[in-house]
């Protein structure tokens, strides 16, 4: 096997592409070595896992295709603003007859990074202030902290730290995160405040199918907005503690995350509170998405969703703010947001019932695209980064 290398940047030339000779993508090679350059304060432990495997490439296809896998690891990790791939016959006494080196060149991303962004949401827009550290102790360990401020006066403060387990080939990562968000929802007569924990693990079993495992403790305090709020929803005014464990798998096959034109997307989420606290409850919820493009920039999209929150002690109940809620522009048009349901004196009081049928949208890419690029043109002049 080869050997993986580390060094400071040299100069790279390019060949010109009609200079360029017709490449056999069929031939055996040999993999002799495989250089990293440009590390200044990551470490060489924590690259080594990723490229090792280009090793194992037995032609010159391969070594391509094991080359843009490990390009992506890279990216992944979020330590690196930069990467290239260069890829060139092997030299030196020790170089096999068909022996190649594979180099990639990296540009580390600053000690400190910060941002300021505006965010669209349901019902409101708000103002994201963040700070990160990227890559802090060469292992790519990142801090970050972000406030979040809406026009709707809802606000949320977080700081987290995160680790890629690199070992792992699955993009697993571990992450922990602390935070106090206080909200108000005026549909339902209540504002919450959390203060939470939570600690969670990231892996990916297969491409394009994301599991989250992940604890967390929040302490909740509850309070009516005005004091003609019925009792069903005074009685939850207070302190509470939920501590539950949360596994969600993610499995997104479509082209775009965002405004995507083809593709599926299946979330599945399932709670089970009762960890300790006075909140206990098992809550399962499934959000299926389904785009199909009809012809050029119009898109049919189909999604559905469901929901069931279940009850299992006498000792520990559910309280309205983990019930489901309905209505607004994401969930069910032509309904005040979280509007939708039962109501008790004009207030909503949510469901343990979340059964949202089909959904059909068609929207023009083009449009929307145009749309924003024109946001982005206007917001662009704040972001730090």
């Amino acid at each position: 096997m080869g050997t993986v290398q580390a060094k400071e940047k040299q100069t790279m030339v390019r060949v010109p592409v009609e200079q360029a000779p017709v490449l056999d993508f069929k031939k055996d090679v040999r993999v002799d070595r495989v250089n990293v350059t440009g590390l200044k304060r990551t470490k060489d432990d924590f690259i080594k896992p990723i490229v090792r495997e280009l090793f194992h490439a037995t032609n010159f296809g391969d070594v391509l295709v094991k080359a843009d896998k490990v390009h992506r690891r890279l990216e992944n990790l979020e330590c690196f603003k930069n990467i290239e791939i260069f890829v060139d016959t092997s030299k030196g006494p020790k170089a096999s007859p068909d022996g190649i080196e594979v180099t990639f060149d990296v540009t580390e991303m600053n000690w400190l990074l910060g941002s300021v962004n505006a965010m669209a949401g349901s019902e409101e827009a708000a103002l994201v202030v963040g700070g990160r550290a990227p890559n802090i102790l060469g292992r790519g360990e990142k801090v970050q902290l972000e406030y979040t401020h809406s026009n709707t006066h809802n606000t949320n403060m977080a700081l987290s730290v995160s680790k890629p387990l690199v070992n792992m080939k699955s993009n697993a990562k571990i992450k922990s995160s602390i935070y106090q968000s206080n909200a108000s929802f005026g549909a339902s007569g209540f504002n919450e405040q959390d203060r939470a924990a939570n600690i969670a693990f990231e892996f990916n079993s297969a491409p394009n199918v994301h599991h989250t495992v992940l604890w967390e403790a929040v302490w909740r305090y509850l309070d009516s907005t005005t004091r003609t709020v019925p009792m069903s929803v005074r009685e939850q005014n207070g302190h509470s503690m939920k501590s539950s464990l949360i596994h969600s798998i993610t499995m997104d096959r479509r082209n775009k995350p965002v405004f995507p034109s083809s593709g599926t997307l299946i979330d599945i989420t399932t709670e089970f509170a009762g960890l300790g606290g006075d909140v206990g409850f098992v809550k399962n919820e499934i959000k299926m998405q389904a785009n199909v493009s009809l012809f050029k920039d119009f898109v049919l999209q189909g999604t559905l969703q469901k929901g069931l929150l279940s009850e299992y002690s006498d000792n520990k109940t559910s309280h309205i703010c983990d019930r489901f809620f309905l209505g607004g522009a994401t969930s069910v048009r032509g309904f005040e947001f979280r509007g939708l349901g039962p109501h008790e004196d004009n207030i909503s009081l949510g469901s343990e019932v979340h059964d949202s049928t089909l959904t059909l949208k068609f929207f023009l890419l083009f449009f929307t695209m145009l749309i924003l690029k024109k946001i982005h043109f206007d917001l662009k002049g704040i972001d730090l980064n």
